[in-house]
């Protein structure tokens, strides 16, 4: 049974990555990720190639936020489509029919759609760095994976709460609302939110708050833990030094490795009981 079951998800798998290559969403964001790349390039390279300063650095903040801003939203887009359209479309009512169980049917969905849009952005990327050799800045193979490894927990988060809401909605109009509404919530409001809050708080609660709050949002988190490992964490000031030592030591390494694992598991499981439930 177990053969059985990992042969069917290699089945779902296959099949939504051949769909996921078809779509012109994911060539739409792999485009949008190199232009947008070239374009901070070619705008850093213009504006402070006279100064001396290091470019790689401000190049690679640059790009990293990019990651953290189109990741997610690649992520909850294109899988609550995905599930959504093929909930519309009747295709999940099949599942009855074949042997295939609903925890198949999302894991296989989960890793085909994680797979594709990890390759799109590292197309993307690539493409950015090498217009960095062109202006004569110098790609680096250390940054892009430094990119890629922000990528990964953000494109496996979104992608498990785009099928979560795929589960949710009837049409691709409400997956596109949905997911829009989410991303921008997540991304922009969230973090000024939490920012607005806090000083509502005694002062012997903040940082706790502060922890707790930032956990919840991975956005937020890989933000946070993408500048402690870099070894930055001064630049949010000499409290958040202990957080960085925390992170970085072989306990906070284990924790950030479940937590993330938390982020793609408990939006794919209420998407499984969703869909057990019926239509």
């Amino acid at each position: 049974m177990r053969r059985i079951g990992i042969r069917q998800v290699k089945a779902v798998v296959g099949y939504e990555w051949q769909m996921m290559l078809r779509s012109r969403w994911l060539a739409a964001f792999a485009a949008l990720f190199a232009i947008l790349g070239v374009f901070l390039s070619y705008w850093n390279h213009a504006l402070f190639s006279s100064t001396g300063a290091s470019g790689m650095t401000r190049q690679s903040m640059m790009l990293l936020n990019m990651v953290l801003q189109l990741a997610p939203l690649m992520g909850v887009l294109l899988s609550s489509l995905s599930l959504s359209g093929e909930r519309s479309d009747g295709m999940t009512r099949l599942l009855h029919t074949y042997p295939l169980t609903e925890t198949q049917y999302v894991i296989g969905k989960f890793l085909g759609l994680f797979l594709a849009l990890i390759c799109a952005v590292l197309a993307g990327t690539m493409i950015a760095y090498v217009s960095l050799a062109v202006f004569g800045q110098g790609g680096s193979l250390q940054a892009i994976g430094a990119l890629l490894l922000t990528s990964i927990p953000l494109l496996s988060a979104f992608s498990s709460l785009g099928l979560w809401l795929g589960s949710r909605v009837r049409s691709r109009l409400n997956a596109i609302a949905g997911s829009l509404f989410l991303w921008f919530f997540l991304v922009y409001i969230y973090g000024m939110g939490v920012m607005a809050a806090l000083p509502i708080l005694p002062r012997t609660m903040q940082e706790g708050a502060l922890a707790i709050l930032l956990t919840l949002n991975p956005v937020e988190a890989v933000r946070i833990g993408a500048v402690f490992w870099q070894g930055q964490g001064y630049i949010y000031g000499p409290t958040f030094y202990y957080w960085e030592q925390a992170i970085r030591s072989p306990v906070g390494m284990i924790g950030s490795v479940v937590l993330v694992i938390l982020y793609s598991m408990i939006p794919l499981l209420f998407a499984m009981r969703k869909l057990r439930k019926g239509e």
